[in-house]
């Protein structure tokens, strides 16, 4: 999804409730500390497209990359926000994967997070198949900015109450080992 500035700024009726909020991990796109993300904005404000990618391992587990595909760095904050449809709530965020940097993501780069759709054991309530999610991102104090972006999901995934995102990630390899 490529989103606009100005589209950005946009109201839109649908508020998802963030579940957590932290700071995400350095990588080789990523500054060494938080003060590198001084008056970098958020990914929200700029021209950015979500994606989402099934992996074989670890299981019920979805990888969601953040592409900046605008012409200005931007920090990617917190944790995504993300709903299904049907969900009342937003899914929740593994605390422990913000170690502490924001990932400032250069145009053309992305930045990650892991999605652990469904409890492995099965002991989600509310398990149903979903083949889109919505997703908000966060501003430097956990504040939703930007449109509501549309992820699809392909091919349908599996959802239940258990399902959780990482904080963003500088690697896919760190966004999926939660």
């Amino acid at each position: 999804m490529r989103l606009s500035r100005s589209f950005a700024m946009a109201s839109f009726a649908t508020v998802i409730t963030a579940a957590a909020i932290a700071v995400i991990a350095p990588g080789p796109a990523a500054a060494d500390n938080v003060s590198a993300a001084r008056g970098v904005p958020p990914c929200g404000h700029v021209l950015f497209d979500v994606t989402s990618t099934p992996v074989a391992r670890p299981v019920n587990h979805v990888l969601v990359t953040l592409t900046n595909t605008g012409t200005e760095p931007c920090a990617a904050y917190g944790a995504p926000i993300l709903r299904f449809p049907g969900s009342h709530t937003s899914a929740g965020v593994w605390a422990d994967s913000g170690p502490g940097s924001v990932v400032v993501v250069r145009p053309g780069e992305s930045a990650y997070s892991g999605l652990t759709a469904s409890a492995a054991d099965g002991s989600g309530a509310d398990g149903r198949r979903a083949d889109r999610a919505f997703l908000r991102l966060q501003g430097e104090r956990g504040e939703l900015v930007g449109p509501l972006a549309r992820m699809e999901l392909r091919p349908d995934v599996w959802v239940d109450s258990k399902a959780t995102v990482t904080h963003w990630q500088a690697t896919a390899e760190n966004a999926l080992a939660w």
